[in-house]
């Protein structure tokens, strides 16, 4: 039930969460609706083995994206921020070290943790944006703190199908982390940032 499935403009998603309609993406960046969703108690003899680096693999004839990496039976979408958040900083390592704490969050889930965190922010929809992106103004920079501006894009533009968080740091540069796997992200080779993949290659 926690185990996440990758749904395309969301993010992972556990499995007792997706709903019908969501689009489940495949190793070649297409997707499958989900036709609908069944709960059933009962158990079930699993194997359990560790994947490397990105803790995503493909499954089934159909190839669909899953993720392995659920400490304690919790999927990424249930992390918090505090694992890459930590007094007020943010980090290229810390990210990596954990690249699902922004997976299925929206602009208003993230703004609430960076209020957490110390900051006072306000979202407002993003007026370059053709997909729908929302910007986390950051409104009480620097005292100790950081970040300086977040964009949180649906996908769906000019990168692609893949979400994103893109982050704006006064020490760090432009972090971006791309809620799926790189072969699917389009870009111009011209981008400056730090791309940070969720689900590797």
């Amino acid at each position: 039930m926690n185990h996440p499935f990758y749904v395309k403009g969301q993010g992972f998603i556990a499995a007792g969460k997706l709903s019908k309609g969501d689009e489940i993406m495949n190793a070649s960046g297409g997707s499958y609706p989900v036709e609908c969703v069944e709960l059933e108690e009962r158990q079930e003899v699993v194997y359990n083995f560790q994947v490397e680096d990105y803790h995503t693999y493909f499954v089934g004839e159909n190839s669909i994206l899953v993720h392995n990496d659920c400490p304690e039976g919790k999927a990424p979408t249930e992390d918090g921020l505090d694992t890459v958040i930590k007094n007020g900083k943010i980090t290229i390592d810390d990210i990596k070290s954990n690249p699902d704490a922004f997976s299925g969050k929206s602009a208003n889930e993230i703004a609430q943790m960076l209020k957490d965190a110390g900051y006072d922010v306000t979202v407002k929809a993003s007026q370059r944006s053709s997909s729908g992106a929302k910007i986390i103004k950051i409104n009480n920079p620097g005292g100790g703190k950081n970040i300086t501006q977040v964009q949180v894009s649906p996908g769906g533009g000019r990168h692609g199908a893949n979400p994103y968080v893109k982050i704006s740091t006064s020490d760090q540069g432009i972090i971006k982390i791309v809620d799926g796997i790189e072969d699917v992200y389009k870009t111009d080779g011209k981008e400056t940032s730090t791309i940070i993949f969720t689900g590797g290659k």
